[in-house]
């Protein structure tokens, strides 16, 4: 499979989904453990997370198509990452320094591959989870028992995923639409895709989308990012005081 065509193919098919809903918020939804769960309980069910190597695509629409942006998409990760970790710790949640950075991938093949095989997993599940969403509060969606390989000192409550979308507009796409009074060809569109699973037993236990218009998603000042990604987790159940890392 084209991974590169078929993220495309996955943006065009959210964004006609905005375009057609009343409002852009597109949802939160969670697993019944965590919508039962009380605000700031002593025993919440996620309070330890661990934000995965974020999936971040990003292409410009000009007046030939749309053009891969690689370079920006590489700029804007670590941006989106530390974004969201920023929303989490807001909720009371600890965002754990991540095992997975690339000098302990690199230097250890199984841990690698492992978050590989996760990493296409949940990718592979994902466009079930936007196809049926509520099926989320009904429990419905697993990774299996394969997190547990990632998790072995059985210190992480849960995994964070991040999904990145962006489509930004080339100056003569932005001028014909200035000439032809259409705000859509001169708009650019963000999707991020936060989804939260259980660190053992792999069960998807949040999703939630968020969608921005105007706001570049890959600029240094993340001010703007982290309210729409922390508005975006409203409904997450916030977990006891934060510790200290």
């Amino acid at each position: 499979m084209n991974l590169s065509l078929s993220r495309h193919d996955l943006f065009l098919s959210l964004l006609f989904a905005v375009l057609l809903a009343p409002t852009p918020a597109m949802g939160q939804r969670l697993h019944p453990r965590l919508k039962e769960a009380k605000p700031g309980g002593d025993k919440p069910v996620i309070n330890r997370v661990v934000i995965l190597p974020a999936q971040v695509s990003l292409v410009k629409d000009g007046m030939k198509g749309a053009e891969p942006l690689e370079k920006e998409a590489a700029a804007a990760t670590p941006i989106i990452e530390k974004a969201l970790a920023k929303a989490l710790t807001s909720k009371n949640l600890t965002v754990l320094d991540s095992p997975f950075n690339p000098e302990a991938l690199q230097s250890d093949e199984k841990l690698k591959y492992a978050l590989a095989d996760l990493r296409r997993n949940y990718d592979e599940l994902l466009p079930k989870i936007l196809k049926k969403q509520k099926d989320i509060e009904k429990g419905r969606f697993s990774l299996g028992d394969q997190v547990l390989l990632l998790n072995q000192d059985d210190s992480i409550d849960a995994f964070v995923f991040i999904n990145a979308f962006g489509q930004r507009k080339s100056g003569g796409k932005k001028a014909l639409g200035a000439v032809l009074l259409s705000p859509l060809m001169m708009m650019p569109f963000y999707f991020v895709h936060i989804g939260i699973a259980d660190a053992r037993s792999g069960e998807v236990l949040a999703y939630a989308l968020v969608f921005t218009k105007w706001n570049d998603i890959g600029k240094e000042d993340d001010k703007k990012l982290v309210e729409f990604l922390t508005k975006g987790l409203k409904k997450l159940p916030a977990g006891t005081t934060a510790e200290k890392k």
